[in-house]
């Protein structure tokens, strides 16, 4: 693993929000600071092949969209594993987010990740690195460093339900130029950055996102 835990809290994440609130929206969840935000999916995974939210023909998909709509609207065979993942982003999305991001930080060496202490199966060096609370439900997180192209990498030592491992939900690049994040249930993470990143998040083939709004209330996505 590339990632190295972290001894104190940088600085950088001195910025995050007072996390002791139950509910909160996506502008409170993030760093502060933010221009536009985008929601981008784990696709739903059928044994053949991952799918796009929009293609499982239910209504139309947008930010604010919860999977058991989804579910519900697209007859979900319950004989596939069509759940998106939780907790984790999926690898090929993290992948792709990663290289439109890496490009849009002047710190792509120095960035934070942090992974929820309550995880099973997370490596022995993960549990050493100092933590931070996030919102909501003041989680307490555990603070590793690396590259933006490091998001990648799995934070456990044996997969749980994940074929590569879990990989960090949040994203901090040193400078601060955007912030990635979610809760510990989410099938997605949040993105808040420029609008011209957003844009091209938004816009790219490979991911499903869609412009979010800072006052969206943040939703459980597991039920």
């Amino acid at each position: 693993m590339n990632l190295r835990p972290c001894a104190q809290r940088p600085p950088i994440l001195n910025g995050l929000p007072d996390g002791a609130a139950d509910e909160v929206s996506v502008g409170q969840l993030l760093l502060p600071g933010m221009m536009a935000y985008a929601r981008v999916l784990n696709p739903a995974r059928r044994r053949d092949a991952d799918i796009r939210w929009d293609e499982i023909g239910a209504p139309q998909v947008d930010s604010t969209t919860q999977w058991p709509e989804i579910a519900a609207a697209g007859h979900v065979d319950s004989r596939d594993p069509w759940e998106p993942y939780s907790g984790t982003v999926d690898a090929a999305i993290a992948n792709r987010l990663a290289q439109l991001l890496v490009t849009r930080t002047t710190t792509p060496d120095e960035c934070f990740f942090l992974v929820w202490e309550g995880y099973g199966g997370l490596r022995p060096e993960v549990r050493t690195a100092a933590t931070v609370e996030v919102a909501p439900h003041s989680r307490r997180m555990h603070i590793l460093s690396g590259r933006v192209t490091d998001a990648t990498q799995s934070i456990e030592t044996a997969p749980s339900g994940h074929p590569l491992g879990r990989s960090p939900m949040w994203w901090i690049p040193g400078d601060g130029a955007w912030c990635v994040g979610n809760d510990i249930y989410g099938r997605s993470v949040f993105v808040g950055g420029t609008a011209e990143a957003v844009s091209a998040i938004v816009a790219d083939p490979l991911l499903e996102a869609y412009v979010a709004d800072a006052d969206q209330t943040l939703a459980n996505e597991v039920y």
